[in-house]
């Protein structure tokens, strides 16, 4: 309790009767979890899972066994850790974005604590600067096995009609 008054937050208690959160231990857990630490002082509270979040792992849970879903999340993570560990394919992307004029992002992590706006995110950037990633990918095929897999992955139609749909 010694955080929330440092917090500024002990004026604010008097008037809390639920509180939504995530069900990590953190949170929930039963010695220091913070619903159980605001619970000692205020037994009538009342915490629920946050909804968002559970919508959210109960959409993962529904794809997570589709191959195809898979095969996609491996495409898009492969873009990712291809262009952000290397500086001289980030340049020759943009380069080939501007030869093209296309105006395309970089790809973007589908992963992370927020899963459904990361993977919309990373899809709009697939969509926007393919045209780039195919030609950089051709490009660099002949001398990169990673490059050879993620073009044959983007030119895999099945799967583009997949990630257009989803």
């Amino acid at each position: 309790m010694e955080k929330i008054e440092q917090n500024g937050l002990l004026p604010h208690m008097p008037k809390i009767v639920g509180f939504g959160c995530d069900w990590a231990s953190n949170m929930f857990g039963d010695k220091n979890g913070l619903v159980t630490l605001l619970k000692k002082d205020h037994p009538e509270m009342i915490a629920v899972h946050c909804l968002a979040h559970r919508l959210e792992l109960a959409f993962k849970d529904t794809f997570k066994a589709d191959k195809l879903f898979v095969k996609l999340t491996t495409l898009l993570l492969g873009l990712f850790y291809f262009y952000k560990n290397s500086p001289k394919q980030r340049k020759n992307l943009r380069k080939c974005m501007e030869v093209i004029n296309i105006s395309g992002t970089l790809p973007h992590r589908v992963s992370g604590s927020r899963w459904m706006p990361h993977m919309k995110k990373a899809l709009q950037t697939l969509f926007k600067t393919y045209p780039a990633f195919i030609s950089h990918l051709q490009n660099e095929s002949h001398s990169n096995p990673k490059a050879e897999g993620l073009v044959k992955m983007l030119e895999d139609c099945t799967l583009m009609t997949y990630a257009a749909f989803l």
